[in-house]
């Protein structure tokens, strides 16, 4: 993968605290978890057409603009 889906992995806890809380921790836990997977992200994530080299020669960019028409 190129990347990540945060959703639940980040903020999952602060759904069933109180709003007081909840903020404070989405400020502290879930945005350093953010950072973190960001971090990661920008380390290691490659852009797939490094991976599938054979493909993205076949694959023009904006290839979805006239997808299903």
């Amino acid at each position: 993968a190129s990347g990540f889906i945060g959703g639940r992995a980040v903020w999952k806890e602060g759904i069933s605290m109180p709003e007081g809380e909840r903020e404070s921790w989405l400020e502290n836990v879930a945005v350093t978890r953010l950072t973190r997977l960001t971090e990661i992200a920008n380390q290691y994530a490659r852009p797939w057409r490094e991976c599938y080299p054979d493909l993205a020669m076949a694959t023009p960019e904006g290839w979805y603009t006239s997808y299903g028409m």
